[in-house]
């Protein structure tokens, strides 16, 4: 009745991690404890210029104490990624799986071994056939090629066709749009089944002009939940007490 997680060990700043390989989620997160246990930690920063507020699949709230800012490397790939990584509490399954790999992660390690030969490993395949599923489709809408000029960001318009009301989703790179042209999240409203139009922000940070030709897939949409109201006077209380205590012991 209950499968088998899909897990894997990755490499965090070359500290060898039990991982979650989780295609439902949008970010990607680390236990506090295995922050701390690393030489040299990472620095804890905190979201003070920032208002985010993250769900667990259940709606509830996910606790968090900041970020870190570290290099991913998995077994199968030679190059690092660097990456922004939740720093949340510990539980009883992060003591032994403490790193969650979502999205944001799991999206570009895709795009880099698909056009290679490399063998990648079943737990990433399931994980990388799970975010094709789960992703709708956004195709632009001009008739003639639209010319996306060097450094510059363009809002162009999509046509998605949905089979569900997806409410609120976001956008973002899919393996069709991998290339010269990247897009930009942002959080859009889906209103009804069938054919929806998506703004999309596209941007070209080369020294040449791009092209995005006539029905090309621009990104895909994938549905998120979004928390009107969030306190983290109670996030930072917490980070602060941290940081407090591990001046105290001399962890830092």
């Amino acid at each position: 009745m209950v499968g088998r997680a899909t897990e894997s060990i990755v490499y965090v700043n070359k500290f060898k991690c039990m991982s979650l390989l989780d295609s439902g989620s949008m970010v990607s997160t680390i236990s506090v404890a295995t922050v701390k246990s690393m030489r040299p930690p990472p620095d804890i920063k905190t979201l003070d210029e920032f208002t985010l507020s993250v769900k667990v699949a259940e709606g509830s709230p996910l606790p968090y104490l900041g970020y870190v800012e570290v290099s991913i490397s998995v077994t199968f790939q030679s190059d690092n990624m660097m990456v922004l990584l939740l720093v949340v509490p510990e539980t009883d399954y992060n003591k032994s799986v403490p790193v969650v790999i979502g999205t944001n992660i799991l999206r570009p390690i895709k795009t880099s071994v698909s056009d290679s030969h490399v063998k990648v490993p079943h737990n990433w395949d399931i994980a990388f056939s799970a975010l094709d599923a789960s992703v709708n489709l956004v195709k632009s809408t001009n008739k003639r090629p639209i010319k996306v000029g060097p450094m510059s960001v363009l809002t162009v318009s999509g046509i998605c066709k949905s089979k569900t009301v997806l409410e609120t989703a976001v956008t973002e790179c899919v393996d069709d749009t991998k290339g010269t042209l990247g897009v930009c999240p942002r959080v859009v409203s889906v209103k009804s089944s069938g054919k929806n139009r998506i703004p999309v922000r596209i941007f070209n940070m080369t020294a040449k002009v791009v092209y995005l030709k006539p029905k090309s897939t621009i990104c895909g949409l994938n549905e998120v939940k979004v928390m009107r109201h969030t306190d983290l006077g109670k996030v930072d209380k917490d980070a602060s007490n941290l940081e407090s205590k591990d001046s105290n012991t001399g962890n830092i």
